[in-house]
């Protein structure tokens, strides 16, 4: 996801396609194993917790400052990433093989 957004329901999936990142219809972020024959069980690993806020559908946006947003269908920001954007853009969110989302900047640094 580079300098854009993901609609509600749509994927962030890792390279090795065992990880994905989506938001929920409620408008939770959650990121979580994909189900397959190296791991039969669904698992959440990580959730921002802000279920059936604002109205749907929702769009989670990374911002060209670098901070992740959740906007609802009336474009009100109903989460906002915690820490502060730092290094040099463009920025790109990516969910990387260990099931851990990463925002890099420009340079290639984990922000």
């Amino acid at each position: 996801m580079n300098g854009s957004f993901l609609n509600t329901g749509q994927p962030l999936q890792s390279k090795n396609m065992m990880y994905q990142a989506c938001v929920q219809m409620d408008g939770n972020l959650t990121v979580y194993t994909l189900m397959n024959y190296l791991n039969p069980n669904t698992r959440i690993l990580y959730s921002t917790n802000i279920q059936n806020k604002g109205y749907p559908p929702y769009r989670l946006t990374l911002q060209p400052d670098g901070f992740l947003s959740i906007f609802d269908a009336n474009y009100y920001q109903i989460w906002k990433s915690p820490n502060s954007a730092q290094g040099m853009p463009p920025y790109s969110l990516i969910i990387e093989d260990t099931g851990i989302l990463n925002l890099y900047d420009g340079m290639g640094a984990i922000i």
